[in-house]
């Protein structure tokens, strides 16, 4: 593989799977924003199961004062599932929204659980429109919001939220993971003829 293509793959993986704060905590949030904590921060499903990881470091580090997982059954739904099943068999996920799946694995994994859940959304679209009416519905206004997800979406969902939300509302990326391509050099030795 030619460098420069690792270089370019990790290039648009930073842009797309951005972080506008180096770590989830208050600290960084108040550096970065002069604010030690959010209105919401919210997990969006579709993720890998290290989405809620992230979401459980929000939690444990008091990062906002409502916490909401988004998703219903989508694409990815079926892998979620498998994952969890896989390496958690104990908990129980058939049939769940990948909000439910995520609410039980942070439950499991972290002793710790999300406000609010939202199950009917199907794709990125109506993840954002369900969660404004989520929040509507439950009259939780909010001037400054965590949008984690994918890393791949991420900059997806901040668009999208940003197409129904006034320039006062202040969006704050932290996508779920970090990917970085690594170029290997192989000898002929090491390659395997079939």
């Amino acid at each position: 593989m030619d460098s420069n293509v690792a270089e370019n793959i990790n290039i648009l993986a930073k842009f797309l799977g951005t972080r506008d704060i180096d770590a989830l905590n208050q600290e960084e949030l108040f550096k970065r924003y002069g604010i030690h904590q959010v209105d919401v921060m919210v997990l969006f499903g579709g993720s890998i199961v290290e989405g809620g990881d992230v979401l459980a470091s929000g939690i444990k580090n008091f990062v906002a004062e409502k916490y909401i997982i988004v998703g219903g059954a989508g694409h990815t739904t079926d892998t979620l599932r498998q994952v969890v099943h896989l390496e958690y068999p104990d908990i129980e996920i058939t049939d769940l929204s990948e909000a439910e799946i995520f609410q039980k694995y942070i439950k499991h994994v972290y002793g710790c659980k999300a406000d609010y859940l939202e199950t009917k959304s199907t794709n990125c679209g109506n993840n954002i429109t369900y969660l404004l009416d989520l929040l509507k519905e439950n009259n939780i206004s909010f001037k400054s919001i965590i949008l984690s997800q994918d890393a791949s979406m991420q900059r997806r969902m901040a668009a999208g939220l940003k197409k129904y939300v006034n320039d006062k509302v202040t969006i704050i990326n932290y996508a779920t993971y970090c990917a970085k391509i690594i170029e290997k050099k192989f000898s002929q030795q090491n390659k395997v003829l079939g």
